[in-house]
């Protein structure tokens, strides 16, 4: 924090120009890399300067020099510039504190920079903290405030004792374990993979006070329950919160969910389908689509719901929602609800009766988080709890069918998945002449097993074996995957040619599959390969883990 600290001041004493001094600003080109740093350094959440509160001052200083001394002929393009950035990087949505500090960059000409206080704007993003729960991040910052708060304070007789709101609680060290009644809301939601932790968002009553107020406990993904400690922001009295009995907490609010009869009965069955982030093309989206597509097929009346806008790669069977909770969902209007993650389950469970919903699995997801195979294949408490929840499954593979019922003791309704052989064939005229691999998938997320791949072909290249024109294709719908950040990511420098095909329609792939030497899945677990079935179909030879 004593950096962020210097940073702010720095940004307080120094114009946007100074910032960049290896820059000329009279120049189109410097002024283009000196915004386009500003931006891309300002949209980190993880940023050094936001690490007390999320403070504008870099975006600040660049809204200053734009509407005060940057050259007029410039700001067709700069404003172009800006308005596109914020654009593209809203769409891989940001938190709305990042949001709001670019956001700035809309202000209008002669825009004044004005000081910011660190020791202010650390206090009011404390309080934002803890009115919203997170109480370890408030904490931290406590602690470095009441550490600053002297030096602060022999610069001015002004400054009033700094009194914590958390920091020195309870005063009585024993803490209480919270009631299943005190928990009024409870939502699970995972963080990104590389992280491999999970948010319980809580939203929970203090008996002691008769209070409401939110929590936010992180926890990794672990084989056993885990714990912490909270203080009721009111009273300050202390509480131990456990996701021990997370199965049965939803189980209970389940129990008083009537089986509202269908208000808009007909003869057609009617599903909602719940398919976060459906304009995301991917493996799993495109055979829950399919899903969709064949119940219309059989006579359903369909509505999927979703976090994200429709799809704009594919056409749509049946009708589309976006909603901001699936929480808006009405149960009245629905037969059955089909999900493709687990970490949905809980929260429409407060709305549907439980045999009514229904869990589309692709793979375990248990295996889907870890820092190495061992750990990622292991038991995890909070998934081994979701899962025994008594919903229906539908299963893509004879692994997964398996799998629910030796670990949960529960039949499964298996749907393996398929493919378009008019699209997925051999070509029996064409020779196979390019020493080729392609791999398909995301190469940053280590379940996939990229970097195994990568130092496999840096050990055939090195040895008796190597080829000078080994190319790899590497097949991905991930927004941003280009040639030279893979290059970066590896750990081991590719020996052959990369060659990144993004967002390759299913034609597109069958061609790239049919000219390919082989085709490479070295995943750490899959619950079912598609891809593997899309090359067999195409005749050519596949190299699986």
């Amino acid at each position: 924090l004593d950096s962020t600290r210097s940073a702010i001041g720095f940004l307080n004493r120094h114009r946007f120009e100074e910032i960049f001094p290896l820059l000329n600003l009279h120049r189109e080109e410097d002024a283009k890399k000196a915004l386009i740093e500003a931006i891309e350094i300002s949209s980190q959440p993880e940023a050094f300067m936001y690490r007390a509160a999320f403070i504008p001052a870099l975006i600040d200083r660049a809204v200053e020099w734009l509407s005060n001394r940057c050259p007029k002929k410039f700001l067709p393009k700069l404003s172009y510039l800006t308005d596109s950035l914020l654009k593209n990087l809203q769409s891989l949505g940001l938190p709305p504190e990042i949001e709001r500090c670019l956001n700035r960059l809309k202000l209008k000409q002669n825009f004044v920079y004005q000081r910011y206080s660190f020791l202010n704007e650390m206090l009011k993003y404390t309080d934002e903290l803890i009115e919203a729960g997170f109480q370890k991040k408030a904490l931290d910052l406590e602690r470095y405030t009441q550490r600053i708060w002297t030096q602060v304070a022999e610069l001015s007789d002004e400054i009033k004792p700094f009194i914590p709101k958390l920091l020195g609680h309870p005063r009585e060290p024993a803490f209480t374990d919270l009631a299943h009644r005190d928990i009024r809301e409870w939502e699970i939601v995972p963080l990104s993979r590389d992280l491999e932790t999970v948010q319980h968002r809580l939203l929970l009553h203090c008996p002691a006070c008769d209070t409401d107020f939110r929590f936010v406990a992180e926890f990794e993904f672990a084989r056993d329950s885990q714990q912490i400690t909270l203080i009721c922001p009111n009273c300050k009295k202390g509480y131990r919160f456990s996701d021990r009995d997370i199965d049965r907490y939803f189980l209970e609010k389940n129990e008083g969910v009537a089986d509202i009869e269908n208000t808009g009965k007909t003869a057609e069955p009617r599903v909602a389908f719940v398919i976060r982030d459906a304009d995301v093309l991917g493996g799993g989206t495109r055979i829950a689509f399919r899903q969709v597509d064949w119940l219309v097929q059989l006579g359903c009346r369909v509505t999927v719901f979703s976090n994200s806008q429709a799809p704009s790669w594919r056409k749509l069977s049946g009708a589309f929602q976006q909603v901001a909770d699936y929480r808006e969902i009405p149960p009245a209007q629905f037969d059955l609800v089909v999900v493709h993650t687990i970490f949905d389950i809980p929260k429409l469970m407060l709305n549907f009766p439980i045999q009514r919903i229904v869990l589309l699995c692709q793979g375990y997801e248990g295996y889907h988080y870890g820092r190495g195979f061992a750990e990622m294949r292991s038991d995890k408490y909070l998934f081994d709890k979701l899962h025994a929840l008594p919903f229906k499954t539908i299963v893509v593979s004879e692994h997964l069918r398996d799998l629910f019922q030796k670990k949960f003791h529960r039949k499964s309704f298996y749907i393996p998945n398929s493919i378009d052989h008019t699209v997925f064939h051999p070509d029996f005229h064409r020779s196979k002449t390019e020493h080729s691999i392609v791999f398909i998938g995301n190469p940053f997320h280590q379940l996939k097993g990229f970097n195994m791949l990568g130092k496999t072909i840096n050990v055939i290249q090195s040895s008796q074996y190597a080829m000078e024109d080994l190319t790899l294709y590497l097949v991905s719908n991930l927004s941003g995957v280009t040639e030279e950040l893979v290059r970066e990511k590896i750990s081991d420098r590719l020996q052959c040619k990369l060659d990144v095909r993004q967002n390759l329609s299913r034609k597109a792939v069958a061609d790239l599959l049919r000219k390919a030497g082989v085709v490479v899945c070295s995943s750490w677990y899959e619950g079912f390969s598609l891809p593997v079935l899309e090359a067999m179909a195409c005749g050519t030879p596949v190299i699986t883990t």
